[in-house]
């Protein structure tokens, strides 16, 4: 559910950002600064997140999908781009919780069945993305405002909100409480983060910044580079929400068929190239295959990275490790529209689009020496282990 909701917001907002940027009036170095309140909102919630995401029962994850349906309302209320600020560093702070708590509870569930179903998930949230980005769409063409449809949206989040608590009820899959810990020589316990889950960390943190700034920024992209009308503006982000549902879908079949380094590097290539097009496309049409193409391709490295971490971490530490990478990657998912927003005032945004291909360029690397820092950091006593630990 926590999945669904957050599909739910985002393929409104993102179908919405050109209206909501009218509304408020502001130009793309006062929108991405307004995008940064996501970011700063969000990374504080996701590290509580992943400290309470051990310690509480699974009432966390409802309360929190609560929380965001009623911050969803809050951008379409903003008159002004420091009202949308402000707006948006309350959705972050609902919005990050809940994301690092609802990825660590699939990671509990990887664990306990030994059954992948991170790429799932994901797929799932891709699908209502779509789904909901199209509606938005609709009633953009239809001449609704952004409160009208943000009210819904929040709505209906609520009420997912509530489902949740009532299945929550029910659900006895087994958490860790404090055994993701170690118990350091003075007898405090403090948590550890290893090297190489830092690096999925960065992985992950690629994918998903390049993945919200496909979203955020296409549907403005095709608007202002190809005067093209709202609905086909909106049908940006929609590319993007079909090619991750298409991608995560394919991820989950070959999970089970390739090693997760080569799953992760191929669809980096992929992503890179078809960014790269994107960014020179001549026409709408280009620009619609080229996006799906790099969506595709990125789709599959954030929940191979997450996965990655859950299923390779010690029992003990697994939350932890989760929770981790989920805290990196969705840095990136928050601070990459804001980034782009400020290259885009400053160099256009082709030049802003082209850089997500440059951050993606960046997960070969990271995962070659995350393979050997794997290797050598496996072979070593589990003492040492610990002492390389991050506090």
């Amino acid at each position: 559910m926590a999945f669904f909701a957050m599909g739910i917001f985002w393929g409104a907002w993102h179908a919405l950002v050109p209206d909501v940027k009218i509304a408020v009036g502001a130009d793309d170095g006062a929108l991405g600064l307004a995008l940064l309140c996501v970011a700063l909102g969000a990374v504080p919630a996701m590290v509580l997140g992943g400290r309470l995401v051990d310690r509480i029962e699974p009432g966390l994850l409802p309360a929190t999908v609560l929380a965001f349906g009623v911050a969803a309302v809050l951008p379409g209320l903003a008159g002004s781009p420091v009202e949308l600020g402000a707006a948006l560093f309350v959705l972050g702070l609902a919005s990050g919780m809940m994301d690092v708590v609802m990825n660590a509870r699939i990671g509990a569930i990887e664990a306990a069945t030994g059954v992948r179903a991170m790429h799932m998930a994901h797929a799932l949230f891709a699908v209502v993305y779509l789904v909901v980005a199209l509606g938005t769409g609709a009633a953009r063409d239809a001449a609704l405002d952004p409160p009208v449809i943000l009210t819904s949206v929040g709505a209906a989040i609520v009420a997912l909100g509530l489902v949740t608590a009532r299945l929550g009820r029910e659900d006895r899959i087994a958490r860790p409480d404090l055994d993701d810990v170690t118990p350091d020589a003075d007898g405090l316990v403090r948590r550890r983060i290893d090297g190489p889950v830092l690096l999925l960390g960065i992985i992950a943190f690629a994918a998903f910044l390049s993945e919200n700034g496909w979203q955020s920024w296409s549907a403005l992209f095709l608007e202002r580079t190809f005067e093209v009308d709202p609905w086909l503006g909106s049908m940006g982000p929609a590319v993007v929400g079909t090619a991750l549902a298409v991608g995560r879908f394919g991820g989950q079949a070959l999970a089970m068929k390739v090693s997760d380094a080569a799953l992760i590097a191929g669809a980096a290539i992929v992503a890179i190239a078809g960014g790269t097009a994107m960014a020179l496309a001549p026409s709408p049409i280009v620009v619609f295959a080229s996006l799906f193409v790099a969506a595709a391709g990125a789709s599959v490295i954030a929940p191979s990275a997450l996965s990655l971490a859950g299923r390779t971490a010690e029992p003990r530490r697994r939350g932890a490790a989760v929770a981790t990478v989920g805290v990196i990657a969705y840095t990136g998912f928050f601070v990459g529209p804001a980034m782009l927003g400020f290259v885009a005032d400053a160099a256009g945004l082709r030049t802003a689009l082209g850089m997500i291909a440059v951050v993606l360029a960046f997960v070969i690397p990271c995962l070659l020496v995350h393979h050997a820092w794997s290797d050598a950091y496996l072979k070593r006593p589990v003492s040492t282990q610990r002492k390389d630990g991050l506090s």
